[in-house]
Protein backbone atom coordinates (compact mmCIF):
# COMPACT_ATOMS: atom_id res chain seq x y z
CA UNK A 1 0.00 0.00 0.00
CA UNK A 2 1.78 3.09 -1.04
CA UNK A 3 -1.02 5.57 -0.10
CA UNK A 4 0.62 6.53 2.99
CA UNK A 5 3.89 7.98 1.10
CA UNK A 6 1.84 10.38 0.21
CA UNK A 7 2.15 12.13 3.61
CA UNK A 8 5.92 11.84 3.20
CA UNK A 9 6.19 13.37 -0.27
CA UNK A 10 4.04 16.26 1.18
CA UNK A 11 6.35 16.52 4.65
CA UNK A 12 2.89 15.80 6.41
CA UNK A 13 5.25 13.94 9.00
CA UNK A 14 4.66 15.01 12.42
CA UNK A 15 4.62 12.07 15.03
CA UNK A 16 6.61 9.69 12.08
CA UNK A 17 9.35 8.35 13.79
CA UNK A 18 12.87 9.53 12.65
CA UNK A 19 10.89 12.23 10.60
CA UNK A 20 9.70 14.35 13.28
CA UNK A 21 11.45 16.85 14.68
CA UNK A 22 13.59 17.85 11.55
CA UNK A 23 12.89 20.53 9.21
CA UNK A 24 15.93 18.75 7.35
CA UNK A 25 14.91 15.47 7.07
CA UNK A 26 11.42 16.62 6.26
CA UNK A 27 12.87 18.89 3.39
CA UNK A 28 14.89 15.88 1.98
CA UNK A 29 12.01 14.03 1.94
CA UNK A 30 9.50 16.10 0.35
CA UNK A 31 12.48 16.74 -2.61
CA UNK A 32 12.81 13.21 -3.10
CA UNK A 33 9.09 12.66 -3.23
CA UNK A 34 9.45 8.92 -1.87
CA UNK A 35 7.36 6.79 -3.83
CA UNK A 36 8.76 3.45 -2.95
CA UNK A 37 10.04 1.55 0.62
CA UNK A 38 13.21 1.72 -1.01
CA UNK A 39 13.31 5.65 -1.29
CA UNK A 40 12.00 5.48 2.78
CA UNK A 41 15.00 3.74 3.20
CA UNK A 42 17.68 5.67 1.45
CA UNK A 43 16.30 9.08 3.08
CA UNK A 44 16.61 7.65 6.56
CA UNK A 45 19.96 6.33 4.92
CA UNK A 46 20.72 9.97 3.49
CA UNK A 47 19.90 11.88 6.76
CA UNK A 48 23.27 11.01 8.40
CA UNK A 49 26.41 13.15 8.94
CA UNK A 50 28.40 10.59 6.45
CA UNK A 51 26.15 11.66 3.71
CA UNK A 52 25.24 15.30 4.75
CA UNK A 53 28.68 15.74 5.28
CA UNK A 54 29.83 14.59 1.72
CA UNK A 55 27.06 16.85 -0.11
CA UNK A 56 25.55 13.26 -1.35
CA UNK A 57 22.20 13.89 0.58
CA UNK A 58 21.44 17.29 -0.81
CA UNK A 59 22.08 16.57 -4.54
CA UNK A 60 20.12 13.08 -4.37
CA UNK A 61 16.91 14.57 -5.83
CA UNK A 62 18.68 15.94 -8.88
CA UNK A 63 20.22 12.24 -9.48
CA UNK A 64 16.95 10.20 -9.17
CA UNK A 65 16.43 12.11 -12.00
CA UNK A 66 19.50 11.67 -14.07
CA UNK A 67 21.72 9.34 -11.95
CA UNK A 68 25.19 10.11 -11.66
CA UNK A 69 27.77 7.29 -13.23
CA UNK A 70 31.00 6.74 -12.44
CA UNK A 71 32.37 3.48 -14.19
CA UNK A 72 30.66 0.90 -15.38
CA UNK A 73 31.94 -1.72 -12.47
CA UNK A 74 31.12 0.92 -9.76
CA UNK A 75 27.54 2.19 -11.81
CA UNK A 76 26.47 -1.57 -11.11
CA UNK A 77 26.84 -1.15 -7.40
CA UNK A 78 25.38 2.05 -7.01
CA UNK A 79 22.84 1.82 -9.89
CA UNK A 80 19.49 1.62 -7.08
CA UNK A 81 20.71 4.81 -5.24
CA UNK A 82 21.45 6.79 -8.92
CA UNK A 83 25.11 7.02 -8.25
CA UNK A 84 24.78 8.01 -4.54
CA UNK A 85 27.17 6.31 -1.69
CA UNK A 86 24.36 5.54 0.94
CA UNK A 87 24.93 2.42 2.25
CA UNK A 88 27.76 0.63 4.14
CA UNK A 89 27.39 -2.51 2.01
CA UNK A 90 27.74 -0.42 -1.04
CA UNK A 91 30.75 1.29 0.34
CA UNK A 92 32.53 -1.97 1.34
CA UNK A 93 31.28 -3.46 -2.82
CA UNK A 94 33.14 -0.43 -4.09
CA UNK A 95 36.31 -1.22 -2.02
CA UNK A 96 36.29 -4.86 -3.00
CA UNK A 97 35.89 -3.97 -7.13
CA UNK A 98 38.27 -0.98 -6.60
CA UNK A 99 41.25 -3.09 -5.19
CA UNK A 100 40.28 -6.42 -6.72
CA UNK A 101 39.57 -8.15 -3.54
CA UNK A 102 36.72 -9.85 -1.81
CA UNK A 103 33.93 -8.75 0.48
CA UNK A 104 35.55 -9.93 3.08
CA UNK A 105 38.49 -7.68 2.61
CA UNK A 106 36.16 -4.86 2.34
CA UNK A 107 34.68 -5.74 5.43
CA UNK A 108 38.24 -5.30 6.97
CA UNK A 109 38.12 -1.87 5.55
CA UNK A 110 35.01 -0.84 6.73
CA UNK A 111 35.73 -1.82 9.83
CA UNK A 112 38.66 0.58 9.98
CA UNK A 113 36.86 3.39 7.58
CA UNK A 114 33.42 3.04 10.35
CA UNK A 115 35.23 2.26 13.72
CA UNK A 116 37.28 6.35 13.97
CA UNK A 117 39.83 6.19 16.44
CA UNK A 118 41.70 9.60 15.54
CA UNK A 119 44.76 10.03 18.13
CA UNK A 120 45.11 6.06 17.64
CA UNK A 121 48.26 5.44 16.53
CA UNK A 122 47.40 2.34 15.01
CA UNK A 123 44.40 2.69 13.70
CA UNK A 124 45.70 6.07 12.18
CA UNK A 125 48.63 3.32 10.30
CA UNK A 126 45.76 1.00 9.25
CA UNK A 127 43.80 4.50 7.56
CA UNK A 128 47.50 5.48 5.49
CA UNK A 129 47.26 1.24 4.88
CA UNK A 130 44.25 1.40 3.35
CA UNK A 131 44.09 4.18 1.44
CA UNK A 132 47.84 3.15 -0.18
CA UNK A 133 45.94 0.25 -1.06
CA UNK A 134 42.79 1.88 -2.37
CA UNK A 135 44.91 3.96 -5.00
CA UNK A 136 47.57 1.89 -6.00
CA UNK A 137 45.20 -1.56 -6.48
CA UNK A 138 42.21 1.13 -8.19
CA UNK A 139 45.11 2.61 -10.53
CA UNK A 140 45.86 -1.40 -11.76
CA UNK A 141 42.74 -1.87 -11.96
CA UNK A 142 42.60 0.96 -14.64
CA UNK A 143 40.45 3.23 -12.75
CA UNK A 144 40.99 7.05 -13.30
CA UNK A 145 42.31 8.73 -10.53
CA UNK A 146 40.33 11.53 -10.62
CA UNK A 147 37.17 9.04 -9.92
CA UNK A 148 39.27 7.37 -7.12
CA UNK A 149 39.85 10.31 -5.47
CA UNK A 150 36.52 11.37 -5.33
CA UNK A 151 35.37 8.15 -3.98
CA UNK A 152 37.57 7.63 -1.43
CA UNK A 153 36.70 11.18 -0.50
CA UNK A 154 32.80 10.03 -0.18
CA UNK A 155 33.93 6.93 1.58
CA UNK A 156 36.26 9.07 4.18
CA UNK A 157 32.96 11.06 4.86
CA UNK A 158 30.47 7.92 5.53
CA UNK A 159 33.37 7.42 8.50
CA UNK A 160 31.14 10.14 10.35
CA UNK A 161 28.24 7.76 10.66
CA UNK A 162 26.40 5.87 8.24
CA UNK A 163 23.73 3.24 8.40
CA UNK A 164 24.09 -0.52 6.65
CA UNK A 165 21.19 -1.46 4.29
CA UNK A 166 19.29 -3.15 7.44
CA UNK A 167 19.08 -0.67 9.76
CA UNK A 168 18.10 1.73 7.24
CA UNK A 169 15.25 -0.28 6.26
CA UNK A 170 14.46 -1.72 10.06
CA UNK A 171 13.84 2.20 10.73
CA UNK A 172 11.92 2.80 7.47
CA UNK A 173 9.98 0.19 8.32
CA UNK A 174 8.57 1.54 11.80
CA UNK A 175 8.20 5.13 9.90
CA UNK A 176 6.23 3.54 7.15
CA UNK A 177 3.66 1.79 9.62
CA UNK A 178 3.20 4.63 11.76
CA UNK A 179 2.25 6.52 8.45
CA UNK A 180 0.12 3.63 7.69
CA UNK A 181 -1.97 4.78 10.72
CA UNK A 182 -1.20 8.64 10.67
CA UNK A 183 -3.20 8.13 6.64
CA UNK A 184 -5.46 5.57 8.21
CA UNK A 185 -6.54 6.37 11.52
CA UNK A 186 -6.38 10.06 12.11
CA UNK A 187 -7.96 9.96 14.99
Amino acid sequence: DLKPLELFRKGDVLGIFQWTGSDGIRDLTVNIQPTTFTDLAVINALYRPGALDAGTAQKYPDYKLKPRKFHPRIDKILEETYGIIVFQEQVMAIFAEIVGGTMADADLARRVIFKTKVGDPVWEKSVVDLTAKFFDSGKKEGFPQIMLEQIWSEIQTHSRYSFNRAHAAAYAKVAYWMAWFKYYKPD
